[in-house]
């Protein structure tokens, strides 16, 4: 019997064709110590059973407990806070977030899909009301990006100070000069 590249027999060990150890199965690990693959032994080994009938069934029963419990863990749920609206709502327990989004919320913000019409369209409205094809060509756009930076010099109005230095004068205190 074959299952994708293991050779299956009904015998009670595999033994190894490089060292003659014993196993239930050729395990990648260990033929990895014999830098080999389960690839490179049927090639060279052809005829040599890579796993037996009893590890075999063992593996099909694991998996189809995993399956079960899937499909288990599908039916659950659990309370979730919608990301927007911080409204609760009920999700699959296979949530990973914490947050998620409701269904008024994701019709709400999602994107329509961008044509290139919208996009001549976009480009058209930016020449006509300010000469350029896009917002990062307009002076004020540029100099407001420059003046908010979070470690340009001139940020004093938004921050306070000048970021950098404090983050260079608090590395200093803490670890020394490197």
């Amino acid at each position: 019997m074959k299952l994708g590249i293991n050779l299956i027999k009904d015998i009670d060990f595999i033994t190894c064709p490089y060292c003659k150890r014993q196993f239930q199965y050729l395990y990648w690990k260990h033929l990895k110590t014999h830098n080999k693959t389960l690839e490179n032994v049927r090639n060279e080994f052809p005829d040599l059973p890579t796993m037996t009938k009893s590890r075999y069934e063992i593996e099909i029963e694991y998996k189809e407990k995993r399956k079960k419990a899937k499909k288990e863990s599908d039916k659950k749920t659990k309370i979730v806070n919608c990301f927007h609206c911080k409204k609760e709502i009920e999700v699959n327990y296979n949530c990973s977030n914490e947050y998620s989004i409701c269904k008024y919320c994701k019709e709400k913000y999602e994107n329509p899909i961008i044509t290139n019409d919208v996009i001549e369209k976009r480009k058209e409205t930016f020449i006509k009301k300010y000469g350029v094809t896009n917002a990062s060509y307009i002076n004020e756009v540029k100099e407001k990006r420059l003046k908010t930076r979070k470690f340009n010099k001139e940020n004093i109005e938004d921050y306070g100070g000048n970021q950098g230095e404090k983050w260079r004068k608090t590395l200093k205190e803490k670890y020394g000069e490197n």
